[in-house]
């Protein structure tokens, strides 16, 4: 054989090679696109989904009743500014906590709060009062206004380690017993609840001590999501079997958020 013979077969073989690692590639960039398209195309379901239930719980409410709406890990507002195109803050009273003093600061600046129909509180909600460490406000796990801190320093655990140093001690009540006083003086309470892990000691509190069924709409979102194995899937079935409890043996109307 040729030198020339050998070289063109060498060409050929690597033009071939190329071409077949061009469809590989190809063909990842294109099953990458259709996960793309399907994971926009879920989010869109989810958030037409939740809108419908803000529309059908809004209409429930009736004009005689007094009614609380309850947001539980606020951060900057976001949450109470989507609901209250849904809920009336003019009909509804609306009460923010915020553990964390830097979203505190921020959410005083809502012009609601000066309208004098938005309560903001400077504490989280427990099982029971108290002072904690709140965790994952550190740069590098969000910074000071970050949407993820938690009392719970595993809470992120599959992203980060919680940093002990950068902690900061906020309080807490007890959200069973704010919920006994509340409901003495209400017709129905609304929560949201969105509290980066901690949502799982608060619920089995409320199912314990028999104050679950104070609340008539619950808007809940889970985070078991977010920490490393094994404890993700050790709590991926405590979270199934509160909502089993939740549906079975309450008339609680849950929603599962986000």
């Amino acid at each position: 054989m040729s030198l020339v013979s050998h070289s063109k077969k060498r060409v050929q073989k690597n033009g071939l090679l190329e071409s077949f690692v061009a469809g590989l590639c190809g063909i990842k960039k294109a099953i990458q696109r259709k996960n793309r398209k399907r994971k926009q195309k879920r989010g869109e379901r989810k958030q037409e989904r939740e809108r419908q239930w803000a529309r059908q719980d809004a209409k429930q409410i009736k004009d005689h009743e007094k009614t609380l709406f309850v947001d539980l890990g606020s951060n900057l507002g976001q949450g109470y500014q989507w609901f209250k195109t849904f809920f009336d803050p003019q009909k509804i009273q609306f009460e923010l906590f915020e553990p964390n003093p830097h979203c505190y600061a921020k959410l005083r600046e809502l012009p609601d709060v000066e309208r004098h129909n938005l309560i903001v509180k400077n504490n989280g909600v427990g099982s029971r009062d108290g002072v904690f460490k709140f965790y994952g406000l550190s740069e590098n796990e969000g910074g000071k206004l970050s949407e993820g801190g938690s009392i719970v320093k595993e809470h992120c655990s599959k992203f980060y380690t919680a940093s002990e140093e950068d902690a900061i001690d906020v309080r807490i009540i007890n959200f069973s017993c704010h919920l006994k006083k509340k409901s003495a003086m209400l017709d129905k309470i609304i929560v949201k609840m969105d509290i980066e892990g901690a949502e799982f000691d608060v619920l089995q509190s409320l199912i314990d001590k028999d104050t679950i069924h104070l609340i008539d709409i619950l808007y809940v979102e889970f985070h078991s999501h977010h920490l490393a194995p094994p404890q993700n899937k050790i709590m991926k079935k405590t979270e199934r079997r509160i909502i089993s409890y939740i549906n079975r043996n309450t008339n609680v109307q849950l929603r599962i958020w986000h």
